[in-house]
């Protein structure tokens, strides 16, 4: 559930530790990121809260965690430890980086919740996205972060863009 919401959502790592049952909004399919104190350290680096629209798929997702994974917990946090460190405990920075750790091991691959983030920013804008959407969903205060640090985009999609544009051009 947590690599889902964060590679569907753009999240920053701080901003799905610190997500509370009260800012999701399951039936608008709405996340609301809000800037809270929380207990595990996490942090939203934004100032203002602001929300990011999720598919039905990942509030099916979120339902199911409910049902199958989440347990009782004595505060609100959406990600709880179930399986090591302190149980019931808001999931810190520690655990994460553990869990991505082991699936590395486990696929052969190192990837890092910060680099889910990356990879969402880049498909919107392979999708067509403005940059100045995408700028708003991940909550940037500049455009210049979005389109020169989260912006992956290749030759091929340099191509695909231009070959876009000639064809509407040409309606």
């Amino acid at each position: 559930m947590f690599v889902q919401a964060c590679c569907e959502s753009g999240m920053r790592i701080g901003q799905a530790l610190g997500l509370r049952h009260a800012d999701i909004r399951s039936f608008d399919k709405e996340i609301e990121i809000v800037p809270h104190s929380n207990l595990n350290g996490a942090r939203t680096k934004s100032r203002s809260a602001y929300v990011v629209h999720v598919s039905k798929e990942a509030m099916a997702l979120y339902a199911d965690y409910l049902v199958h994974e989440y347990r009782e917990a004595a505060h609100d946090y959406v990600f709880v430890s179930w399986w090591g460190g302190r149980i019931g405990a808001p999931m810190s920075y520690a655990t994460v980086i553990d869990l991505f750790r082991s699936l590395g091991t486990r696929t052969g691959l190192k990837v890092t919740p910060h680099m889910l983030r990356h990879t969402h920013a880049t498909e919107l804008l392979r999708s067509g996205w403005d940059a100045a959407y995408v700028q708003k969903r991940l909550g940037h205060a500049h455009i210049q972060t979005t389109t020169s640090i989260y912006a992956h985009l290749s030759g091929e999609d340099m191509g695909e863009a231009y070959a876009r544009y000639l064809r509407e051009r040409a309606r």
